[in-house]
């Protein structure tokens, strides 16, 4: 359940204000299941895999590769993969801005501010800097998986201080006017939100090869995912009903609810804390992606380095661009999250499927609507084919759609920010 949780929580609240009390819910079980569906079939590619190496010969991968750059490969090429690497990037890249976005704004309401945002947020580049000149990180993901203590400590803050300053009054103020989102616009927020915040897909083959027994890891992973939507629509109703009567409601980051009190900046400074923490797990994987693609042979740590440097200016440019976490969030969550999350397991086992199908009738000496298979497995493999198309439909007419409307929403509010 952990490696769901994340600071994608901290914008559920104003994700829920955006997609109503009726709606959020049954959205947030929806999105759970597609996360186990994603689950479920990038571990059922690892067997296709296996199979197609046996019956085509295996095609090496590149050296060194990793469980899903290998399925990758196999399943849409080395091109593919290239494309995968990609989005990988943009996604590491969108995380750490928001990141950046979220921890200087946490600085910027405690006694540590620097007086404006753009200096905040050079307070955090500059606490990250020496981080990301150490050799081994290993020991940061431990620290840093204790901030999801100080996140929930938050969360239980806010609720409490909302209920004591406003009471019950936001749940006598509902009406069936915020049961669904109001608008396209919300609707494709409250996507990229909640998207965002299940983060189990990216890293279910690392979770399943850590597992002793790894053939449980589909199960586990279901009890997590859906514990996780329970807990998430927990705190992202009440939080937003708490804070409704609010003036301007629930706002895109939670943490901003908090009081401005000594307990309000200790939490603050804590969940930054995690977050600065946090940022160089996000900027080496998106160092080592394209490293490897520059220098495929080196090992040199100052270019490393000056790398990552590189990258961590590059997040900071872009949170001072668009300096709403929310909508970075959602704008990760729609183009890419979405992507790596949905589209990608339905079409790698889509293609590897189709191609064991092709294998079995080959074997057998039929075509492709021949019976070269036991009835009953082919039957059920020819059911899962027609549920990866439209998944993958689904996955793909989402992230367009969603990603859309998400840039259309940052560049109107740039504009605003421009003009004001």
């Amino acid at each position: 359940m952990k490696v769901c949780l994340g600071t994608g929580i901290l914008a559920l609240p104003y994700a829920f204000a955006k997609g109503g009390f009726v709606f959020s819910p049954l959205a947030m079980f929806a999105v759970a299941y597609w996360n186990v569906y994603g689950v479920s079939r990038l571990c059922d590619c690892l067997a296709l895999v296996k199979y197609l190496d046996r019956a085509e010969g295996a095609l090496p991968a590149p050296a060194g590769s990793s469980a899903n750059a290998v399925v990758a490969y196999r399943a849409i090429g080395a091109r593919g993969v290239l494309a995968v690497d990609a989005i990988m990037l943009i996604f590491l890249v969108g995380v750490t801005s928001a990141w950046v976005i979220a921890s200087s704004q946490l600085i910027g309401e405690t006694p540590l501010s620097l007086g404006s945002p753009v200096r905040d947020a050079l307070l955090v580049f500059a606490l990250v800097l020496p981080v990301l000149t150490a050799r081994d990180l290993s020991g940061l993901s431990k620290i840093s998986a204790g901030g999801l203590i100080a996140v929930l400590l938050s969360f239980a803050i806010i609720l409490l201080s909302g209920l004591n300053t406003y009471g019950l009054e936001g749940l006598r103020r509902l009406s069936w006017d915020d049961a669904l989102p109001n608008s396209v616009a919300d609707l494709c927020c409250y996507y990229g939100i909640a998207v965002f915040a299940f983060g189990i897909v990216p890293v279910a083959y690392n979770l399943r090869a850590s597992m002793a027994r790894p053939n449980l890891f589909p199960r586990a992973a279901s009890v997590g995912v859906f514990a996780c939507s329970f807990l998430y629509v927990l705190v992202g109703e009440a939080c937003w009903v708490a804070y409704a009567p609010a003036p301007g409601g629930i706002r895109g980051d939670v943490i901003d609810m908090l009081p401005n009190d000594a307990v309000g900046t200790t939490v603050r400074l804590a969940l930054a804390a995690m977050l600065v923490v946090s940022i160089p797990l996000m900027l080496v994987p998106a160092e080592e992606l394209v490293y490897r693609k520059l220098r495929p042979q080196s090992e040199a740590l100052p270019a490393k380095i000056a790398l990552r440097v590189g990258l961590l200016g590059a997040c900071l440019g872009l949170a001072m661009t668009i300096p709403n976490f929310a909508l970075v969030l959602g704008l990760v969550g729609c183009a890419c999250t979405g992507v790596i999350s949905f589209v990608l397991p339905a079409l790698y086992h889509l293609r590897l499927l189709q191609r064991v199908v092709r294998a079995e009738d080959r074997k057998a000496g039929l075509d492709l609507a021949g019976k070269g298979e036991e009835e009953e497995v082919r039957r059920r493999r020819m059911y899962q084919l027609h549920v990866d198309y439209v998944m993958l439909v689904l996955g793909v007419a989402s992230t367009i759609f969603s990603t859309y409307q998400t840039v259309a929403a940052a560049v109107a509010e740039r504009r605003v920010s421009e003009s004001s």
